[in-house]
């Protein structure tokens, strides 16, 4: 977690790794080319849904959604979906570094 500045602006980081949220990579890795490590699907839906409960305070929210095999590469951008009482908003994400942590912003 970073400190207050970016938290004030509606972003928070998670260190997904320390939750185990890296996983293996799915799929053939090419020879002579390294894998890059992937998140654990649930693990990180459970650590986005984290940070808005407990952090940013959402309520109502039914379910948080992440796309599958998001690679672990520093600087890459996803969007999560997060129904907030039956309306759908997209949360998004940004992986900072190589070691699974990752920032998330307010719903949209």
């Amino acid at each position: 977690m970073i400190g207050n500045g970016l938290a004030r602006c509606g972003v928070l980081l998670l260190t997904a790794a320390l939750a185990g949220c890296a996983g293996p990579p799915r799929g053939a890795t090419p020879p002579g080319k390294p894998a890059v490590p992937v998140f654990d699907q649930d693990r990180l839906e459970f650590g986005v849904r984290s940070v808005l409960v407990d952090r940013y305070e959402v309520t109502g929210l039914d379910i948080v959604r992440c796309p599958s095999g998001q690679p672990i590469e520093d600087a890459r951008i996803f969007s999560c979906l997060a129904v907030l009482s039956g309306e759908s908003k997209q949360v998004r994400v940004t992986v900072r570094g190589a070691n699974g942590t990752f920032e998330v912003d307010r719903p949209g």
